[in-house]
């Protein structure tokens, strides 16, 4: 620092504190009481700044959890897959919870982000668009085949979903323009998979969930993709990563949405046989 810029600077400091810090001694200078009382007195606020800038730097190297939330689907049939290949040293904190629920939960800090395809909007709340996939029935090639459409026996989520498109029933989304046989009604969508599997239903589900399970089963309890019924177009949902405007976009989310689109748009390919 140059003696001027020393000079102007001790002089607004002297300004703002109201106090002479500094006098002329001789050919130098010298430290006033007061001077020196507030030096000794700020040497506190000194290493209370000195500890606060190092507790930053260091929190923000430190490795921490991501928070993650979201339904079943990507919970459990998803975020392993993503986790293995994409993130593998990355410690995370999985929240399995609803459509409403996720984005309330990021606002108020409990979540860091959300998966979801069923986004409920918010001021506060950025949605990232990352992918498309499409639903289709799913059941037991051997014993649904060549059932008709309306004797298929469906197992279909129980938790009711809000702010939703008004044609979709449910967080399977059905189209409520096509009735079904429901004969089950499951809370998680494992347990609907293992009836499936069982041969006891068919499910209306993501492709790319069916491939990820097909994969770790054996020929005889892998599921098919089944017909759907006359008239009924293409279920397609986008993928939406949740996140609040005031956070960073930082390698982790970018890492994540890489999952997504690498994993999902790759269970777009689940086996479908013709008749």
């Amino acid at each position: 620092m140059s003696p001027g810029a020393l000079s102007k600077s001790m002089k607004q400091l002297e300004h703002e504190l109201e106090t002479k810090l500094i006098i002329p001694a001789g050919r130098g200078l010298a430290i006033t009481d007061e001077g020196r009382e507030i030096y000794v007195s700020g040497q506190s606020l000194i290493q209370e700044y000195e500890r606060f800038l190092s507790s930053t730097k260091s929190a923000k190297h430190q490795d921490r959890p991501l928070r993650i939330g979201s339904f079943e689907v990507f919970t459990t049939h998803f975020l392993g897959h993503a986790l293995q290949s994409f993130l593998p040293d990355l410690e995370v904190f999985a929240s399995e919870t609803t459509p409403g629920e996720i984005e309330s939960s990021i606002i108020e800090h409990r979540l860091d982000v959300g998966i979801t395809y069923a986004p409920v909007p918010h001021a506060e709340l950025d949605f990232l668009k990352i992918t498309n996939f499409e639903f289709a029935i799913f059941g037991r090639r051997d014993l649904f085949w060549r059932v008709p459409f309306l004797d298929l026996p469906f197992a279909i989520p129980i938790t009711p979903i809000r702010g939703f498109p008004a044609n979709i029933q449910g967080l399977d989304a059905w189209p409520e323009a096509f009735s079904r046989r429901i004969k089950y009604r499951f809370e998680l969508l494992e347990t609907a998979l293992d009836a499936a599997r069982k041969g006891l239903a068919v499910l209306f589900c993501p492709e790319f969930v069916i491939k990820l399970q097909n994969e770790s089963l054996k020929p005889e309890y892998r599921l098919t993709r089944l017909p759907s019924p006359a008239g009924m177009k293409a279920v397609k949902q986008s993928i939406y990563l949740v996140k609040r405007k005031s956070s960073i976009e930082d390698q982790n989310i970018k890492k994540l949405a890489r999952a997504l689109r690498s994993i999902v748009s790759g269970g777009a390919n689940a086996q479908v046989y013709q008749s």
